[in-house]
């Protein structure tokens, strides 16, 4: 083993010979670099990029086209705000134009009251695959795929002529004719290269895209998600109606702090056109679980604060959590008192052997 050492310069002397943009951590520490404005607040930045995934039939396309109406509108939804209309390009790839008309319609309506529709549809701007025409005789023209680099050119054109602060890619499968696997890593990598040539163009970019068979995951390579600064899953809860746009929006990555807003919540989209948006009680539960068994709260009522719930979620809760055996009955009363009491874990649990099974 060679134990010499080797007589080196200093770092910021070293980093002028790279040839690379290299930064000394004294260089951070000193740097005053303006953090990119906030598209939507508090997930996603200007230039950055996000994916939504979803299985079919859960309601990806009406989450997609609330998230353009309110980036185009300068709205807010569930907490999400962005500071004025932004304008939008959503490329979409397998919705009838009659659909599309329906959907916007429910949306614009329902937030009529937050969101000027003049202002929002005058900055959203759709190019439907279905929407396009041939005459007899002529080509079908070149649709958007991604997983082609002449599929990128008509990108990066669209972005040139539409001047979008953002664009929505709804859907992947649709938007990539020339991607044979999606489970081919290598070649799945390739068209989300391509995708971020919008990037590259200074445009944030949202890719809706399909979960796998099995539902825990998006269809593709995992690799893929370094690529992306927000990863969204929408997961149906089980008491779902099957086609109804009721679902958990879940934040499986986010490269930006957030806040509660960015909790999971369950998004419920009512008939006037507006989302109901509540805590997923779902997700609630563990955690419902572990607080009274921190030993920190002596009452529901600070349990809630602690957790952002009211009193009659919290009751509700513990008694979803004794019905499915999450926890013994009399169990959170006698958690409750030994968190009072002061009493110590060991005897806690001395305690809980005389609650009650039943």
């Amino acid at each position: 083993m060679n134990t010499t050492t080797k007589t080196t310069g200093s770092l910021e002397a070293a980093k002028k010979h790279i040839p690379f943009v290299a930064l000394t951590a004294s260089d951070l520490l000193k740097g005053s670099s303006p953090l990119p404005d906030y598209l939507l607040s508090p997930w996603l930045r200007e230039g950055q990029n996000a994916m939504v995934y979803a299985d079919t039939g859960v309601g990806k396309t009406w989450f997609a086209l609330t998230l353009a109406w309110v980036l185009a509108g300068g709205g807010e939804i569930a907490g999400w705000r962005t500071d004025k209309p932004r304008r939008v390009l959503y490329v979409d790839g397998e919705m009838p134009t009659w659909s599309l008309e329906e959907r916007i319609k429910v949306i614009a309506e329902g937030y009529r009251d937050t969101i000027y529709p003049p202002v929002a549809a005058a900055n959203i701007l759709f190019v439907p695959r279905l929407a396009q025409k041939t005459t007899k005789g002529t080509k079908a023209p070149v649709w958007v795929d991604l997983a082609s680099d002449a599929g990128q050119k008509l990108i990066a054109e669209m972005i040139e002529e539409a001047r979008p602060d953002v664009v929505i890619f709804d859907n992947f499968t649709t938007l990539t004719d020339s991607l044979k696997d999606e489970n081919d890593a290598t070649a799945f990598k390739a068209a989300i290269g391509n995708l971020l040539g919008a990037k590259a163009q200074g445009v944030t970019t949202i890719l809706i895209h399909h979960s796998n068979k099995g539902g825990n995951s998006y269809r593709g390579s995992s690799a893929i998600a370094a690529t992306f600064d927000a990863i969204v899953h929408l997961k149906k809860p089980k008491d779902a109606k099957v086609y109804e746009a009721d679902f958990s929006v879940v934040f499986e990555k986010n490269r930006n702090r957030g806040d509660a807003s960015v909790q999971q919540n369950r998004w419920s989209l009512g008939e006037s056109g507006q989302w109901a948006v509540t805590v997923d009680e779902d997700a609630k539960l563990a955690e419902i679980v572990e607080g009274l068994r921190s030993g920190k709260h002596s009452t529901q009522r600070e349990l809630g604060l602690a957790l952002d719930l009211k009193d009659y979620q919290v009751t509700r809760l513990i008694k979803r959590a004794e019905a499915s055996g999450l926890l013994k009955r009399g169990e959170a009363k006698t958690l409750l008192e030994a968190a009072k009491d002061g009493t110590e874990e060991e005897t806690v649990v001395k305690r809980l052997k005389g609650a009650s099974d039943f």
